[in-house]
């Protein structure tokens, strides 16, 4: 039996470049649950270092800290 990782190379290597590009993803999550698409999408932003939402994007670029909790910066930049 091949296993989860052989399972995605065969994948890659049989699907046409569109598929893998532009439907792979979506179609592995239309099979995920939400807590799993949650825990999936926590651990790739995290590993990834990308923003998990416009709002943290937003702080980041504009090297503010950010509450993941409430989805807001922390310090406002003050007008002078």
């Amino acid at each position: 039996m091949i296993n989860r990782y052989d399972k995605m190379e065969w994948l890659k290597e049989t699907c046409s470049q569109d598929f893998i590009e532009n439907q792979l993803m979506d179609a592995m999550v239309q099979w995920m649950g939400e807590d799993e698409f949650d825990k999936f999408y926590d651990h790739l932003c995290r590993n990834w270092e990308i923003a998990r939402s416009p709002n943290e994007l937003e702080a980041k670029m504009s090297d503010r800290e950010y509450d993941p909790d409430t989805d807001e910066s922390l310090n406002e930049w003050v007008k002078a």
